[in-house]
């Protein structure tokens, strides 16, 4: 079971599905007596471990039949679901959208807003950087325009970097703060940290476009921010105990909230 000793405040969920793990969701789905089971699974699984919640993840549906069953499987999920006081919520690429009544039942909705790979804007050889904040604003204003409230919205922040030259060579935030130690001599100052969202041919977001990021989200009434994952964050116990690009994000928004909320809230 779960110790909530010291994580009040804090909420779990089951994530289901993801990339190469989608193999089932098109049988399930489809079928309501599977669909029945599964619910009961995943709220049998919440009380016993007191979690929260699941997440959906189906990557992806690949026919407008797949679409309608996984539509038909999310509703049927919310109603199970919110009748236990459960929530659901649903993880969505960039330009992958669900019906817009679909919304309506979802608590929430994981906005993937990375991996987004293309040529770079300003002519140079190569490819951009994977989740730049022109390309993430422009993916959440899209989910916007075909009927997510913006309030459900939660956008996706990469801890990780991808190589300009080679999108598949991928390093962890954590691994790119080792490699600039290790070829500088040196652990860099917060002051270089701040500035620097490129470093070895590796485009990243830095804690200034994490920042940027997360006062976006609080300006446009978005649902929130996530990362994937918390786990590719550069920690150390000095400075970034609970990592540097997750601490920077929840500076952002708390400096973002109403004084009245922070007192309700909390650090």
């Amino acid at each position: 079971g779960r110790d909530d000793s010291d994580t009040e405040g804090l909420r779990i969920f089951v994530s289901l599905g993801g990339a190469g793990r989608s193999d089932s969701f098109p049988a399930i789905a489809s079928h309501p007596t599977r669909r029945k089971k599964l619910f009961e699974e995943i709220i049998s699984l919440c009380k016993k471990e007191g979690l929260d919640g699941v997440d959906f993840d189906w990557e992806s549906p690949r026919s407008q039949s797949d679409l309608q069953a996984y539509t038909t499987l999310l509703g049927e999920a919310s109603r199970a679901l919110h009748a236990e006081g459960l929530i659901l919520s649903v993880a969505l690429h960039p330009g992958q959208f669900l019906p817009p009544h679909a919304y309506e039942s979802i608590d929430r909705v994981n906005l993937m807003t990375y991996d987004m790979i293309g040529q770079r804007s300003d002519g140079g050889r190569g490819y951009s950087h994977h989740a730049t904040f022109a390309n993430t604003v422009k993916a959440l204003e899209a989910l916007a325009k075909r009927g997510c409230p913006q309030s459900k919205i939660v956008m996706g922040i990469p801890a990780y970097a991808r190589h300009t030259g080679n999108p598949g060579d991928v390093k962890t935030y954590s691994e790119i703060i080792d490699m600039i130690k290790e070829e500088e001599g040196t652990m860099p100052t917060a002051q270089v940290l701040e500035s620097i969202n490129e470093y070895g041919g590796y485009a990243f977001d830095g804690p200034t476009q994490v920042r940027k990021k997360v006062d976006y989200a609080l300006e446009a009434g978005l649902g929130g921010v996530f990362f994937w994952e918390v786990g590719q964050d550069w920690h150390n116990e000095n400075v970034a105990p609970g990592g540097m690009l997750l601490g920077q994000a929840a500076q952002s928004a708390l400096r973002g909230l109403e004084p009245n909320e922070k007192e309700t809230q909390g650090p």
